[in-house]
């Protein structure tokens, strides 16, 4: 007896299942990987973000802890460039700017101007090559320290 089956009863591959498996794989691959790199650029972006929000931490309180009003600029750019540069991101150098209030001021009154305090904010665009691709998007962030009364006279 043949009913197309071998004695093991498993049924013979026919004519029209011939090459299945390589034409899956070239539909599915390209999606496959589209997916990977998606993953790769979200994570990436979100790294950066990481250190956009890490750089502007450090960089507000570097300026709170500041003792002269002239120097506070020049302290809270050199502490963003240095955690840009550990973070990967030095097209970002530079790009952190401050707003003071009251930095080597006596502390205020209340209710004025209740604390005197620095706000670091950062912005810049960051770039994502996968050769092909080249992905660009802004990462910003911001950060207000209290200015530190007891940071030494």
């Amino acid at each position: 007896m043949n009913d197309g089956r071998r004695s093991g009863g498993r049924r013979e591959h026919g004519a029209d299942e011939a090459g299945s498996l390589s034409l899956e794989t070239v539909l599915v691959l390209p999606v496959i990987l589209a997916f990977f790199t998606f993953v790769i650029a979200v994570g990436t972006l979100q790294d950066d973000r990481g250190t956009m929000d890490a750089a502007v931490q450090a960089a507000a309180r570097a300026g709170s802890l500041t003792r002269d009003p002239t120097q506070v600029q020049g302290n809270v750019t050199a502490a963003a460039d240095v955690v840009f540069k550990q973070g990967g991101l030095p097209e970002c150098m530079g790009s952190v700017g401050v707003a003071v209030n009251g930095v080597g001021a006596a502390p205020p009154k209340p209710p004025a101007g209740y604390y005197n305090v620095v706000e670091a904010r950062g912005s810049c665009t960051v770039q994502i090559d996968f050769g092909l691709l080249t992905l660009s998007e802004p990462v910003r962030g911001d950060f207000t320290s209290v200015v530190d009364t007891y940071r030494g006279q």
